[in-house]
């Protein structure tokens, strides 16, 4: 009987000291420091509600009319420009997207990104349709447009003399 009893106290203290963790403290005091999830590998491309996001988020760092039409543009265009750059908003979409990751995780994100056209392409942006006449073409070319060579393409009812191998 007495050898049950030595039995049953030897087991119930194994128990015990297994149910007690020894480095309780030390995870304990790792969680209190805190840690942060660094990632590096994510693709990333932004869909229309991201580009509305953006652009209301521009609209109201906007000073100026320009600034507030570059910012409407991102929303109609579906891209960003150079007043709403992927470097000031994108970052902010990714971590309301991804939370958990911490500081120093990258993600590769895709986006359309639209240039500031040129004075010149502004100033033909409104031309809807338009014909070249003969002076236009010798301007251009230096001399006018034969209407009579065999074996000439046609160009706007006018035909175009084969020049090497190329139409002019």
């Amino acid at each position: 009987m007495k050898l049950k009893y030595n039995l049953i106290a030897w087991s119930l203290l194994g128990f015990f000291a297994a149910a007690c963790d020894p480095m309780d403290d030390i995870y304990n005091e790792i969680d209190a420091e805190g840690t942060t999830n660094t990632q590096t590998m994510a693709e990333y491309v932004l869909t229309d509600a991201d580009y509305e996001t953006i652009s209301s988020a521009a609209a109201k760092a906007a000073t100026s009319d320009a600034e507030k039409a570059l910012a409407n543009a991102v929303k109609t265009d579906k891209a960003l420009n150079e007043f709403a750059s992927a470097e000031k908003y994108v970052p902010s979409i990714i971590a309301k997207m991804l939370p958990s990751w911490g500081k120093g995780s990258s993600v590769g994100v895709t986006y359309n990104y639209q240039n500031t056209p040129s004075d010149y392409v502004l100033e033909y942006r409104t031309v809807t349709n338009t014909s070249l006449g003969d002076k236009d073409y010798e301007a251009l070319w230096g001399r006018r447009l034969s209407r009579e060579v065999p074996g000439s393409g046609t160009c706007s009812g006018y035909r175009i003399a084969r020049v090497a191998g190329r139409s002019v």
